[in-house]
């Protein structure tokens, strides 16, 4: 029998909570107090990996899906009722300023309940297409693939100090239509002049297209930036070190100018699939 989409008491958390309580029973349920008894997917998370802790047979394991790297608006981490009204400013702030008692019971709820210290994606492992789940790129590392790119672009654009990889490609993106190649794998069309020239849009055909070098390399700069903006949880090294070595590849040349300054990234010059 089908049952109504009702996002108070008969949403997708609710569907969730209900299926894996019939292979696990009392496993999951609401949060009266934090979510105000609404099904959330973050108390969801929060008990199953509760309840993971206490049943090991289980094997229990935590993957992140990351989005694909791109202009698109990111999605936003998960948060309970309680936690989203407490950390959102348009609506913590005023109802401090009308009635900071109230404020100061959201306060209470947020940090007695656990919300703020709940995590799903922390020590989780990245999923990587083809590949087994992997370890994210750790600080070092990111801030060494950044600082990195950082004097790669530097020295390519050295007579343009206002370049930004982001709006050019936005800009060539913005006119491109999508399909396929022959063996059914993503091409950008864009318009370059008064030719229309075909980008691979995936790590196996991105160097076969037919586009000048200068627009297939803004593609892959746009790429690596998006990747190592990602603050959290999301980005592996086996995924950077591929779009490094296509990047190198796209430059017409063996080497970057200078070597990554971690030792893990290192390791991984030459030796990315």
């Amino acid at each position: 029998m089908s049952r109504t989409f009702i996002c108070l008491y008969r949403n997708c958390a609710d569907f969730a909570k209900d299926i894996i309580n019939f292979y696990y029973p009392k496993s999951l349920h609401r949060s009266v107090v934090a979510d105000l008894g609404i099904t959330t997917p973050k108390q969801m998370a929060k008990l199953l990996t509760r309840y993971s802790t206490h049943h090991p047979q289980l094997e229990f394991s935590r993957i992140v899906i990351p989005q694909v790297p791109g202009s698109m608006p990111r999605s936003s981490s998960v948060h309970g009722v309680v936690d989203a009204f407490f950390t959102s400013k348009k609506y913590i702030v005023p109802s401090a300023v009308v009635s900071p008692i109230f404020a100061g019971c959201v306060f209470a709820v947020y940090v007695g309940t656990g919300a703020s210290r709940f995590e799903p994606a922390h020590n989780a492992m990245v999923f990587v297409v083809g590949s087994e789940p992997q370890a994210p790129l750790d600080r070092e590392d990111l801030r060494a693939y950044r600082l990195e790119l950082k004097h790669l672009l530097a020295e390519t654009y050295s007579r343009k100090p206002n370049h930004s990889i982001d709006k050019n490609w936005e800009r060539l993106q913005s006119k491109a239509k999508t399909t396929v190649d022959a063996e059914g794998r993503p091409v950008l069309e864009v318009q370059v002049g008064d030719d229309v020239v075909e980008i691979g849009a995936s790590a196996d055909n991105v160097l076969n297209g037919n586009a000048p070098p200068q627009i297939v390399r803004q593609l892959l700069e746009a790429r690596l930036a998006s990747e190592l903006r990602r603050r959290q949880h999301g980005v592996t090294e086996t995924e950077v070190a591929r779009d490094w070595k296509l990047l190198q590849q796209s430059l017409g040349t063996g080497e970057m100018s200078r070597a990554p300054r971690s030792a893990h990234v290192d390791n991984l010059r030459g030796s990315a699939p």
